[in-house]
């Protein structure tokens, strides 16, 4: 059994597809055919049954599925520590929500990189929800998220930002002229939501579900670009950041009545080892003013 063997194995249990998995490692089909067939061969199992054009993982190949990934996490994380060991790892996993890289991190990025040119960042870009767990699952460094109800149990906290979501609408809109808004004034008022697994979609489906209504959603997505092209052609309203919404001229932000408060902080896991590169960003971020 040969890590690069447990690697293709994982990527076709993913998808279920020999094509697709050689096609997202880069390599040739035959090297991923040959690479579970040897496993097979090894272990005298079969690892997956064909239907169709999938590829159905069996019971054993269930085991092995679970049993490689830990492996191959192990196998990354030690690689990571014994480069940093050797002061040759130079990269930092950061998870970042769409809403808060769009206004928070390219200056944050732009200043730090000016003093740690050799430092690279490996970003990965979900709602703080996911992004959460992925700090929980050591798939991510250290994140950008949303502070609200985290239990600081698993987690170092570093609070960073103060901010609110408001309403953000076309300056057309019935809605423009006024000073806050409720859930009663939008519950047939067209939105746009953020993915699963965003704060402000989790948040804006709770408030609504407390006065009995559901948001009349038109749309999901995590492009900040598009949801603002869609608000300011008065098609849909959505909940932004106060600053994004301050800084498009084309928008209105209007607060919301009662308030949705936004902390924003950098987290990273508790008994976890944290690489040089990492440290630096950390302590880089503790004296940085972000407005």
């Amino acid at each position: 059994m040969k890590i690069m063997q447990l690697r293709y194995f994982v990527e076709v249990c993913k998808y279920q597809n020999v094509t697709r998995a050689a096609k997202e490692m880069f390599v040739s089909q035959p090297s991923v055919t040959s690479a579970i067939q040897e496993l097979e061969k090894e272990f005298g199992v079969n690892l997956f049954y064909r239907q169709s054009k999938r590829m159905i993982v069996t019971k054993e190949g269930e085991y092995l599925f679970e049993q490689a990934k830990d492996i191959l996490t192990r196998v990354d994380e030690t690689t990571r520590a014994m480069k940093n060991f050797g002061g040759i790892n130079n990269s930092i996993k950061i998870g970042i929500p769409p809403m808060i890289g769009s206004f928070l991190f390219p200056q944050f990025f732009h200043d730090f990189s000016r003093t740690n040119p050799s430092i690279q960042f490996e970003i990965q870009e979900f709602g703080t929800l996911q992004t959460r767990r992925m700090i929980e699952e050591d798939r991510l460094d250290a994140a950008f998220v949303i502070l609200d109800e985290i239990q600081d149990e698993a987690f170092h906290i570093l609070p960073i930002l103060d901010t609110s979501l408001v309403f953000s609408c076309s300056k057309e809109s019935p809605l423009a002229g006024k000073e806050c808004v409720t859930v009663e004034d939008l519950k047939d008022e067209p939105l746009i939501l953020m993915s699963e697994g965003s704060f402000q979609n989790a948040e804006i489906n709770r408030r609504f579900k407390a006065v009995g209504n559901k948001p009349n959603v038109v749309l999901r997505t995590s492009q900040i670009y598009l949801i603002k092209r869609f608000a300011e052609f008065n098609n849909a309203g959505s909940f932004l950041f106060k600053e994004i919404a301050d800084d498009d001229p084309d928008l209105v932000g209007i607060p919301c009545d009662p308030p949705i408060p936004i902390r924003i902080g950098l987290i990273w896991k508790k008994a976890k080892y944290i690489y040089n590169g990492t440290t630096s960003f950390i302590e880089y971020a503790r004296t940085y003013h972000f407005t």
